[in-house]
């Protein structure tokens, strides 16, 4: 949605250039077939009204000054999109980068025929069932360890991000597939204390791939879902 907001925009900031170039021409062929400002002066002679010759250079001070007003809420507004573009990219809840900030990462990857891409589905069963009898209090603890626990097995340009309820999935650029197998079994031998749990059980569950080119990565996460089954 925000690309196609995006692309919007610059079509119109497009056209609206050119209306801008179309409007220049027009004026300046308007001024070429009559003197304007002679014309004022004289007018401002015959009917004796002072200051009627300045009106065109009070004018281009104020298109210049319109000018830099325009361009500086243009800035202003650039950043206030860049800051709401940031935040519609991480989870409120984990403050993680969430399933459009994978897809916009992967469609980059594609781009950039920078594969292979280990990708990792994490599936966590048992949250619900915390939330519930324990409040939201204490899961988020259990998700900050989780968290903790994945992140250990992770380098720093490998990436965790929020999928959906209850599934985590992690970006690990350059991975080949033994390599994201190994991965795989490391989340699936996470265990979390069960004293911190009072009880409730988790269960982890992990589906990975290697993607080498734009083919597996349209299906990608079909096939981990079926993975997950």
């Amino acid at each position: 949605m925000i690309d196609k907001i995006k692309e919007q925009i610059r079509k119109r900031m497009f056209w609206d250039l050119i209306s801008l170039l179309l409007l220049f021409a027009a004026s300046y062929v308007l001024f070429l077939l009559f003197d304007v400002i002679d014309w004022l002066h004289v007018l401002s002679h015959e009917v004796g009204i002072h200051g009627i010759a300045e009106i065109i250079p009070t004018l281009c001070m104020l298109a210049f000054g319109f000018s830099i007003f325009s361009y500086r809420r243009w800035q202003d507004t650039r950043a206030l999109s860049l800051y709401a573009e940031e935040l519609s990219m991480i989870d409120p809840m984990t403050n993680l980068p969430n399933r459009r900030a994978v897809q916009r990462i992967l469609n980059q990857i594609n781009q950039k025929k920078e594969y292979p891409v280990g990708v990792l589905l994490v599936d966590i069963e048992g949250l619900e069932n915390i939330r519930s009898t324990l409040g939201q209090t204490v899961l988020e603890h259990v998700m900050i360890e989780i968290l903790y626990h994945i992140s250990k097995h992770l380098t720093g340009e490998q990436l965790v991000a929020y999928w959906q309820a209850g599934q985590f999935v992690c970006l690990c650029p350059g991975l080949e597939h033994n390599e994201t197998e190994h991965l795989k079994q490391q989340f699936e031998a996470i265990s979390i204390n069960r004293d911190k749990l009072l009880g409730q059980s988790l269960k982890f569950s992990c589906a990975a791939s290697s993607v080498y080119n734009k083919a597996e990565l349209e299906n990608l996460f079909s096939e981990l879902e079926e993975q997950l089954i």
